[in-house]
């Protein structure tokens, strides 16, 4: 019954759009740009210092912290009344508006934005101050050069000073110096790219079977690619990284924002670090390590409207043939 009120609307209201409206944090997508940005360990700490500009004189907002350690400085109606195939004709075009019209509007619940950039200098080699066993000064060894890395997603209604989307990842050492783990420790959502429903809408009785939630489910996917040549020069091409995030669901009713205390308990990703390519010596403050960096961001409507859109339309599609059939039987024996 569901199904066939929904269709019958979508056809009467010439769409889906006005009986699914949007929330108005969601479905921004004009002028969209995504950045993807390598960060050092300064860049992060001038990062922290730019995000809590103007906190201090409101202290019922608390500091940001986006370091490891928490601080990163530290259709019905229609008229029979033409001959049975004009009327049938008619009948069969607006069930196929209402099957493209469903099948258009379910897409627009799920939308993805995300970047992949070239990089190089993933290590910088730095002397150790103390020395080997033996007294002597002991080489340079490999130091990260990159602290984490930063995606933005503005809009033209969402500038870089207030951008839609703004994540933050940190890299973390194991123990053994073996691995690296990446670590998300800041994000604010404020505006989503994928449309989210509203609470409301003009036929606000839909509402109970799509449960609309004002939230929008964030999923994260992170990728990196390494190339190398070996002490035989040999290139290689590998991926190193690949990093599955699911953050949940984030209300779009006000801008949601999350640090690294938020997200302490959040599982990282581990992966076996970037390659330097092969040479015999290194010098302090040499570089090395190049590579690919991957971030996509899916974000979806948690709510029913996609679900029920999409078995509209096949709804739709399915009883098309059988009612053009008895369009063309009851008209043709007038």
């Amino acid at each position: 019954m569901k199904i066939i009120l929904l269709s019958s609307l979508c056809l009467l209201l010439q769409g889906c759009s006005i009986i699914f409206p949007a929330h108005n944090n969601s479905y921004d997508l004009k002028g969209e740009k995504v950045t993807l940005t390598m960060k050092t360990a300064g860049e992060l700490c001038d990062l922290e210092k730019e995000l809590n500009k103007g906190r201090d004189q409101n202290a019922k907002e608390k500091p940001v912290k986006i370091g490891l350690n928490g601080n990163a400085c530290a259709a019905e109606g229609a008229e029979m009344i033409a001959a049975a195939p004009l009327a049938a004709a008619a009948l069969s075009f607006g069930m196929d508006f209402v099957k493209d019209r469903m099948k258009e509007e379910a897409t627009h619940y799920v939308a993805q934005f995300g970047k992949r950039k070239a990089e190089q200098n993933f290590w910088i080699f730095k002397t150790p101050q103390d020395q080997d066993e033996q007294g002597k000064q002991k080489p340079p060894a490999p130091n990260l050069h990159y602290a984490g890395f930063e995606i933005v997603r503005t809009t033209e209604a969402h500038s870089k000073e207030d951008p839609a989307f703004r994540m933050v990842f940190a890299f973390m050492k194991s123990n053994d110096g073996s691995a690296l783990m990446i670590k998300p420790t800041y994000v604010r959502e404020v505006s989503a790219k994928a449309k989210v429903l509203s609470g409301w809408s003009m036929a606000s009785w839909f509402n109970w079977f799509t449960q609309a939630t004002g939230e929008v489910e964030v999923n994260v996917d992170i990728t990196i690619d390494a190339i190398w040549t070996d002490e035989k020069n040999v290139s290689h091409q590998d991926r190193v990284a690949i990093y599955p995030l699911a953050l949940g669901n984030l209300s779009l009713d006000k801008p949601n924002e999350l640090d690294q205390p938020d997200l302490v308990d959040m599982e990282g990703g581990w992966f076996s670090t970037v390659p330097c390519s092969y040479t015999p010596t290194r010098n302090n403050d040499s570089k090395c390590g190049n590579f690919w960096l991957g971030v996509t961001v899916t974000e979806k409507d948690p709510s029913n409207a996609k679900k029920y859109l999409e078995t509209g339309a096949q709804f739709v599609s399915d009883k098309k043939e059988a009612s053009v059939k008895f369009v063309e039987e009851k008209v043709g024996k007038k």
